[in-house]
């Protein structure tokens, strides 16, 4: 289904997330009214009739808007993180249009690396190629196969950004043992790099960009050859 005008849905959702940062407003009887409308704007199948309109930027602050609101109110609903959650799984069935499942991973991805690591992980080498295959069968005969080409890259985009979610936020120690790494560099090869995260001697995490030496230790060496 279709929404609406972007930026008609865009200020609707600044003004949610507006409603939620107010410490002065009492929101959780009303939640029930914000949240449908929320996860709309993440994971509805179109947002504007015209297909190449930023909705994707919209999905995002929607469903960043949409983790606040988990965060304020979660420990009033117990229940409310993992319905949320439960539903953006739903989104990235691969039965679903890429849109939707762009919106399921852009959701997901925000609360944070076990959440990844959970719904995510498990699909990323599966739906990377498949989505490669896709590019590669997909012509540029017209305007609908430019569309699905950037749908692709756009879903390729979202699950790169939650991978390095992941990689940036666990130890060098967490990732060998949840990322099968001779698996995972033939499918990403030399995309992987820029995710990782530094370690010092110590094990702890510094700030900056990944270096190849520690994607090495965790035998990714083959995507740096």
């Amino acid at each position: 289904e279709m929404v609406g005008k972007t930026d008609t849905c865009r200020t609707l959702v600044r003004l949610a997330d507006a409603l939620i940062s107010n410490p002065n407003l009492h929101l959780g009887l009303h939640l029930h009214q914000m949240l449908p409308a929320l996860i709309t704007c993440v994971v509805a199948r179109r947002l504007s009739s015209r297909p190449f309109d930023d909705h994707w930027g919209l999905r995002e602050e929607a469903a960043r808007t949409l983790v606040k609101a988990c965060n304020a109110f979660g420990d009033q609903y117990t229940a409310l993180k993992a319905r949320v959650i439960k539903t953006l799984c739903e989104a990235m069935s691969p039965d679903k249009p890429l849109s939707t499942q762009y919106g399921g991973m852009a959701g997901l991805s925000l609360f944070g690396p076990k959440t990844v690591d959970a719904f995510i992980l498990p699909l990323a080498k599966g739906n990377w190629e498949k989505w490669e295959k896709a590019l590669e069968s997909q012509g540029y005969n017209n305007s609908a196969d430019f569309e699905r080409r950037f749908e692709i890259q756009q879903c390729q985009h979202a699950l790169l950004n939650a991978l390095g979610i992941f990689m940036r936020n666990v130890s060098l120690k967490e990732q060998a043992e949840r990322l099968r790494a001779d698996a995972f560099v033939d499918v990403f090869g030399e995309k992987l790099i820029p995710l990782q995260a530094t370690f010092d001697d110590e094990g702890a995490m510094t700030d900056g960009a990944g270096s190849s030496d520690s994607l090495m230790s965790l035998g990714y060496s083959s995507c740096i050859l």
